[in-house]
């Protein structure tokens, strides 16, 4: 069960950052709307960020079409994010395969970098099969190079902790919250509304996400609707 609300540390602490300070960011998921979230945090603290995002123009119809389509994108942007990390202060990959492609290939190649941060952290739950077998030795082994693990889940870090004892200490929770103001609907075809119309809770996506507990929690909030 994920606990997206429950913050267990006490409030965030505000980290003070210089102006001098570089970030370089491996985002190759999220588009303008992922960028303009980035910026506004990087601005708030005055910190500099260097963005690399990364697609594929063309799609493979084939029976390699969807591993090319996923990993594509996270392997370029990895393999730039090396080129370009000299001078950087630190290195932010807001995609966690992203992450740990980079830390892998840094490790094997024995390249030095600046701290690496890998935030949203998601690994689907261990089992005695192959392919999760190779998932988290290829984790394990690129975790070495990585400062800091963030989750957006409490209890992901508790299992992450289980599963990666080596790494426990990197492992952080930090409850995160989107503005849907700050999002333009026209470039984003109208996901979010600048004014919606009445409370509402949005969760997107199929990794991780535990739909049953949220139907459950949502009969404590007979005013917000459930779509």
């Amino acid at each position: 069960m994920t606990q997206p609300f429950e913050q267990t540390n006490g409030p965030t602490p505000r980290v003070e950052m210089s102006d001098s300070k570089l970030a370089l960011v491996l985002q190759p998921w999220g588009g303008e709307a992922g960028a303009k979230l980035v910026q506004q945090c990087a601005d708030e603290y005055g910190l500099s960020c260097e963005m690399i995002q990364e697609s594929l123009p063309f799609d493979w119809n084939n029976i390699f079409s969807k591993i090319v389509r996923w990993y594509g994108p996270s392997v370029r942007t990895a393999v730039k994010g090396l080129r370009r990390r000299s001078g950087k202060d630190v290195i932010l990959a807001c995609d966690p395969m992203c992450g740990l492609i980079f830390a892998a290939l840094a490790k094997t190649l024995r390249l030095k970098h600046p701290p690496m941060v890998i935030s949203m952290f998601l690994l689907r739950p261990w089992k005695s099969r192959f392919m999760d077998r190779l998932r988290h030795v290829f984790a394990n082994y690129g975790l070495a190079h990585v400062g800091t693990i963030i989750c957006f889940s409490s209890s992901e870090v508790d299992r992450y902790r289980r599963e990666f004892p080596r790494h426990a200490n990197k492992l952080v929770f930090v409850p995160v919250g989107c503005d849907p103001t700050i999002l333009d609907p026209e470039e984003e075809k109208q996901w979010v509304s600048l004014e919606p119309p009445e409370p509402y809770v949005f969760s997107g996506g199929t990794t991780n996400r535990d739909y049953g507990t949220l139907v459950v929690a949502m009969a404590s909030l007979p005013d917000v609707k459930l779509k």
